[in-house]
């Protein structure tokens, strides 16, 4: 990926060379309108004469340089963020701006001990680094402004839409003090400096009202960019803080409107967005309450209608055994509680392996484990959670007398994905091992142990076959060949799934 275009190299040349003009234009208006002592027409043509020789040797040595400089500037900051050195490249616009500052420093004492040299005059010697000092000062931050605009589109291709880890250029208040000084600051700093180089005897009177007007305007300038500052970077301070109070997960962050501008807007704007994510997230929850939590990630990121696909997966289902009878001798009241008190522990044990429940179907449930998420051992989690649904199950029906429920587990080839017309469809799998699970957890209601697994399904579970012992081989209703099943062994400990 290209970072940084030729066409923005040929504008950051540009807009050193111009802010360099610019630059010398400032130095040369401020010499010549500057009043100092006079001198004789002979010294003027002389001094004007070896001066200009001097800026254009200068310039033919700086100009180059500071092109090179630039140049390589960019390439290093480009191989940086290669490197991973994102913040590198952000700085470069005060890398290009500190490089033109010390070029200008650099003339500013080149030409004042010229200047001092030629006539030995201290006070215009002075003058001559004033304004080339000032001057520099104010092409510095033209540069630096101008190479962060420039680079703003490459900025965006570095950044890639995520905030930098550490601020690396200067802030929002630091730009604006930047420009008063470009604007005022340096002005009045030169109407301040100017009567300390006239020299003796030239415009006394005049000395102490440029030295007041200019600390005066100094003064009165800064206590007004820095209010004029606070203004802006406060407001932002609150959304930045907000801003990372929602990175780190609080959705319920409410900014103040404080503002009747745009800033006012921003924050309107934000909290407009941020209640759009609260309801976003309380569809989520929703959802995931639904269809469970894997399904409605999946439906998040690839859409609302997830398609069908062919997978391996385990099924496990759970019914209770005589639910008529239940039903019978027990208020409606009671049945949901206990129902629902089922489902508590069903969901928790299928949950604990990383299964999901599809479907509560009446007095049972269907889980699934496996797609979406497409686990490699999804027989052994849902093996693992038959058995610790049997000692939930069993501490369940001590509180409840009379109340159990079978459990069937089979694993197998089905297909996954999302099922029904265009206005209502669920997620859900289809195959052998739904059918043969719901028919295993039939034959488990006459077992003792309540839970019987295909043979396939404990093949599958590596060392979590070790807790299951063959039981007996069935003929099961809708199977066209018998199915031997098996059973958790009557001392199986729980198999910890591997790290």
């Amino acid at each position: 990926m290209e970072i940084v275009s030729p066409t923005q190299k040929e504008r950051l040349a540009s807009s050193g060379i111009l802010t360099s003009i610019v630059g010398a234009l400032l130095v040369g208006c401020y010499s010549a309108f500057v009043p100092g002592r006079p001198i004789t027409h002979a010294a003027a043509v002389r001094d004007l004469t070896v001066s200009g020789l001097a800026f254009l040797v200068y310039l033919a040595v700086a100009i180059p340089f500071g092109h090179r400089y630039c140049v390589r500037s960019v390439t290093r900051a480009t191989e940086a963020v290669e490197a991973g050195d994102v913040d590198k490249f952000l700085r470069l616009p005060l890398t290009v701006a500190r490089m033109t500052l010390w070029i200008w420093l650099i003339a500013a004492v080149v030409f004042t001990a010229l200047q001092f040299g030629l006539d030995h005059d201290a006070y215009r010697s002075l003058r001559n680094f004033d304004a080339v000092a000032l001057a520099g000062c104010i092409t510095a931050a033209s540069e630096y402004l101008g190479a962060e605009w420039i680079l703003r589109p490459s900025f965006g291709k570095v950044l890639r839409g995520r905030a930098p880890q550490r601020p690396s250029t200067i802030s929002v208040r630091h730009r604006l003090r930047l420009s008063w000084v470009l604007g005022s600051g340096v002005p009045l700093l030169a109407i301040v400096l100017t009567p300390f180089s006239l020299g003796p005897g030239t415009h006394v009177d005049l000395v102490p009202t440029f030295v007041v007007l200019g600390c005066l305007g100094l003064l009165v300038g800064w206590l007004l960019a820095e209010r004029s500052a606070r203004s802006v970077t406060e407001p932002l301070g609150a959304l930045k803080e907000a801003l990372a109070q929602v990175e780190a997960g609080d959705l319920d962050v409410v900014l103040e409107v404080n503002d009747g501008g745009d800033i006012g807007t921003v924050q309107s704007g934000f909290n407009a967005a941020l209640e759009g994510l609260r309801d976003r997230r309380r569809i989520e929850q929703l959802f995931g309450m639904q269809v469970g939590r894997e399904v409605a990630q999946l439906a998040i990121e690839r859409g609302a209608h997830l398609g069908v696909e062919r997978t391996e997966c385990s099924v496990l289902f759970v019914d209770v055994i005589s639910s008529s009878a239940l039903v019978n001798s027990l208020p409606p009241e009671e049945v949901a509680r206990l129902l629902s008190r089922l489902f508590d522990v069903v969901v928790r044990a299928v949950h604990a392996e990383g299964g999901w429940v599809n479907k509560f179907q009446g007095d049972g449930a269907m889980c699934v484990f496996g797609p979406p998420a497409n686990y490699d051992d999804h027989a052994a989690r849902a093996l693992r959670a038959s058995r610790t649904l049997r000692r939930e199950l069993l501490a369940l029906s001590v509180e409840s007398t009379g109340f159990d429920a079978a459990v069937g587990v089979s694993s197998g080839d089905v297909v996954a994905g999302t099922m029904g017309s265009a206005d209502r469809y669920e997620y859900t799998v289809l195959g052998r091992p739904v059918h043969e699970a719901a028919r295993l957890t039939e034959a488990a209601k006459q077992r003792l142990g309540r839970v019987l697994a295909s043979e396939e399904t404990v093949e599958r579970a590596g060392r979590e076959a070790a807790a299951w012992v063959v039981s007996t081989e069935l003929q099961l209703r809708g199977v066209p060949h018998p199915v031997r099943t098996f059973e958790p062994a009557p001392a199986a400990e729980v198999v910890s799934p591997p790290v």
